[in-house]
């Protein structure tokens, strides 16, 4: 799918002169799918508590994307990413999608307490129930979740990851001469 985060397009934008007070421009590129890796990598080795504000919302939705758009919302909520339903709705909210943050929470409130519980195992149950038989509890919303317009969830992420660079890994970025 386009809207997937590891996928996307390299985000370039034009800088402000340079201190020295020379006139030339020069530009500044992330390629989000680097970024998206490293902060996987770190993930992996620090877990999410060693992660910095920017990069946890980066890697919720970056999550919530890859797992619905393999295996809808039961996907999402089997997987461990599912561990992090509710910090993904801050984190679509943080990059303003507010639109997609609903259809995640409506999904959240599918389970029998109103929101997927975050232990693997009891969520595990729970999708299993909620997704069996002709009655599957997220076909709506994933149907939803594929067709929603009015928000570009590649270009919001690009544009967050600008506003915080500098909380975000260097690895990812490179300014080409020009």
């Amino acid at each position: 799918m386009a809207d997937d985060p590891r996928n996307l397009r390299i985000g370039v934008r034009q800088t402000p002169p340079r201190p020295s007070g020379g006139e030339e421009r020069y530009l500044q590129v992330v390629d989000l799918g680097v970024l998206l890796n490293v902060i996987d990598r770190k993930e992996v080795a620090c877990g999410v508590a060693g992660l910095t504000e920017a990069e946890r919302v980066l890697l919720h939705v970056s999550s919530l994307f890859f797992e619905v758009n393999l295996g809808g919302f039961s996907g999402y909520f089997y997987n461990s990413a599912g561990n992090h339903a509710a910090e993904a709705v801050a984190a679509l909210e943080a990059i303003g999608a507010p639109l997609t943050a609903e259809i995640v929470r409506a999904a959240g409130a599918r389970f029998p307490s109103g929101s997927p519980p975050r232990d693997r195992d009891e969520r595990h149950g729970q999708v299993t129930g909620l997704t069996s038989g002709s009655e599957h509890a997220f076909r709506d919303l994933d149907r939803m979740f594929d067709s929603r317009t009015g928000e570009d969830v590649d270009n919001l992420l690009e544009q967050y990851a600008e506003l915080h660079r500098d909380s975000l890994s260097a690895e990812a970025w490179s300014t080409p001469k020009p």
